[in-house]
């Protein structure tokens, strides 16, 4: 069943660095904390680990004085193109995709799918202790954009390959 239908969001940035080092960056959610500036930590479950379909993991999350779990799991993963992980709290899918825009360029996008809708539990968190959905909405918007810079920062400072 589909609840609270709300708009996806998405963004990308062109990163002057090859895919495969974008991508090594980006495919281990354990490193979103480096770049995300609502990610504290992210733990994957005993037994589990990055890059598998399936792979489960708990994000500590977060924003102004108000901190949170969420527990999530990789749904889609194509190795240099795409990795995306559902929150089980949100239902919101989060998608990392990769483009090669020629050799040593990459875009990358960052994008809040939320094809369930947004649970009754999360719409109620959000109204309660992040401010209401537009307040919250606009600091996720801040929140993608500068993830998106810190990823570029990152890959680019890096040694080039040879």
């Amino acid at each position: 069943m589909i609840v609270n239908r709300t708009p996806a969001l998405q963004d990308h940035i062109d990163i002057a660095a090859p895919i495969s080092r974008v991508w090594h960056m980006v495919s281990d959610l354990r490193r979103m904390a480096d770049w995300s500036p609502q990610v504290d930590a992210c733990e994957f479950d005993e037994g589990h680990q990055p890059g598998i379909v399936g792979a489960r993991f708990t994000n500590h999350n977060r924003h102004l004085d108000v901190r949170w779990r969420t527990h999530g799991e990789i749904v889609r993963w194509v190795a240099e193109r795409e990795i995306a992980f559902r929150i089980d709290e949100n239902y919101v899918v989060w998608v990392l995709r990769l483009e090669g825009l020629r050799p040593g360029l990459t875009r990358l996008t960052e994008a809040r799918e939320t094809p369930e809708g947004i649970s009754d539990f999360a719409l109620g968190r959000v109204e309660a202790y992040l401010g209401g959905q537009e307040t919250f909405a606009a600091a996720m918007r801040d929140n993608v954009q500068a993830t998106l810079r810190a990823i570029k920062a990152a890959a680019e400072a890096e040694a080039p390959e040879r």
